[in-house]
């Protein structure tokens, strides 16, 4: 069953009478989900190949939001035990959906797999061009596009995109930081970052990212399916977010919060206005939740009701 509605302004707003029911109609789906069945698989090794043809290929144009700096980023696309949740912390861009939905996956015993069936390694001389949005980088950036020596085919919306190792950061000569998707306190690798940037690519920039607020643009983006789920509302039980919650660890889940700016006052800042978590675990009467800005959260799941909007799962 696919959930899509349509909503009030704002990236997980939910339209009036949907407050508990397991469908509707319209064009938006509150929250950042929706998910295609995930099929049991050992994770797999990241997959390289040698490139056979140079190629050049062109930078996603970045946000409107200061100077900054392109350079080669030399991380690793995965750390040693794979690509996992707390690989992930969202950056500038407002793509909350595109975090949550990553984190949600990699919480589930197939995750790494999805994520490495995604990406492709090539180790060979790319050339990444800049030269279309050189008034927007800083004054500092050397004359000329990039040369490295990787790129990346990532398979988003139904197509192969290829992006190289070359990401936006801030302008220090050491100690720099990237502007977007970011390297957590626990990790610096890239394959978050990745996929990020070939989104990006595939909409036409980052501007264009960070102007996608709906569900199933998202989801459908990296997983080519809606979502089930339900609203939350005032007739919503607590044993039907907690049976929800139950399967957090073997499917991906995810909670959109209220689109409400009093809603960090009201929830002693603990939760964020109108973004999206996922839920990693039930813990008793409590949710755990991971925040995209790199962070988890414990709620109890009468909280989860008072906060949240809508839940989201296979």
């Amino acid at each position: 069953m696919a959930l899509v509605i349509s909503s009030l302004p704002g990236p997980v707003g939910s339209p009036p009478g949907f407050e508990d029911t397991p469908a509707g109609t319209g064009g938006r789906v509150p929250g950042p989900l929706g998910f295609r069945t995930i099929f049991l698989a050992v994770p797999g090794a990241v997959k390289v190949a040698k490139a056979a043809v140079p190629p050049t290929l062109v930078m996603p144009t970045p946000l409107a939001d200061g100077t900054k700096y392109a350079r080669v980023v030399t991380w690793p696309l995965y750390g040693k035990s794979g690509p996992v949740t707390t690989d992930i912390s969202q950056g500038t861009v407002g793509d909350c959906p595109l975090p949550a939905l990553l984190a949600a996956i990699t919480n589930t015993p197939t995750g790494a797999k999805t994520i490495t069936d995604m990406i492709v390694e090539h180790k060979g001389t790319v050339v990444t061009d800049i030269s279309a949005m050189r008034d927007k980088l800083s004054g500092e950036q050397p004359a000329g596009n990039i040369t490295s020596q990787r790129f990346f085919t990532v398979t988003v919306g139904g197509k192969s995109v290829d992006v190289s190792d070359v990401f936006f950061t801030d302008e220090a000569d050491s100690g720099w930081s990237l502007l977007y998707m970011q390297a957590s306190s626990g990790a610096s690798v890239l394959w978050a970052c990745v996929i990020e940037k070939a989104c990006a690519t595939l909409l036409g920039g980052y501007e264009k990212l960070n102007e996608v607020q709906t569900v199933n643009a998202i989801w459908k983006m990296i997983l080519r399916a809606d979502p089930n789920g339900f609203s939350i509302g005032a007739k919503t039980s607590l044993a039907k977010i907690t049976d929800a919650a139950s399967r957090a660890g073997t499917v991906p889940t995810v909670v959109a919060s209220n689109n409400d700016k009093d809603l960090e006052k009201r929830s002693k800042g603990k939760v964020l206005n109108s973004h999206a978590y996922a839920v990693l675990k039930l813990a008793g009467r409590e949710m755990i939740l991971y925040n995209p800005w790199g962070n988890k959260i414990q709620l109890s799941v009468a909280e989860i009701k008072l906060f949240f909007q809508a839940m989201f799962y296979p």
